[in-house]
């Protein structure tokens, strides 16, 4: 069972990493989103997981890491294009370009900006998408915050998980 239960979160991880905005860095919008950055329930590119990972926020390989089935709930919740109504909410790019993907210096500064500071971020009015259906894909059409108010996984984490 426990391996049943584990090939099937890695089929809905591939589903969410493939749907929406999730195809491209939450960061720096480069097409290659293969890590999954869990404070923030977002998929990011291999250069944006180690400026995430600079400050101390929780990422994980996409192809080459176990989730739990609580990550995974909160990847469906979240996403790429939930994190663009919020955390993005507010975003101008003539205000806070995003970062080319070569700079890690203008990646970190960007993370700072939108997902530490929170610069630019909004509650989403929209209501929280449903998770999909078992085997079915996700949608990321409607969705509000899937945030807790403080933040990613480390709110919905028992203290010792982390």
């Amino acid at each position: 069972a426990g391996r049943l239960a584990a090939a099937r979160r890695e089929r809905q991880l591939q589903e969410l990493q493939h749907a929406g905005g999730n195809r491209r860095c939450a960061v720096c919008d480069s097409g290659n989103s293969t890590y999954a950055c869990l404070t923030f329930a977002t998929f990011v590119c291999q250069t944006c997981s180690g400026a995430h990972r600079s400050f101390s926020h929780r990422v994980k390989s996409v192809s080459q890491s176990v989730f739990t089935e609580e990550e995974v709930r909160a990847l469906q919740r979240g996403g790429n294009d939930a994190a663009q109504r919020t955390y993005l909410a507010r975003w101008r790019d003539h205000v806070l370009p995003r970062p080319n993907p070569a700079s890690i210096d203008g990646i970190k500064g960007f993370i700072q900006e939108v997902f530490v500071s929170r610069k630019f971020y909004q509650e989403s009015s929209q209501p929280p998408a449903a998770p999909p259906a078992p085997g079915g894909r996700a949608s990321f059409g409607g969705g509000g915050a899937p945030f807790p108010a403080a933040g990613g996984m480390e709110a919905l984490a028992a203290p010792d998980a982390l």
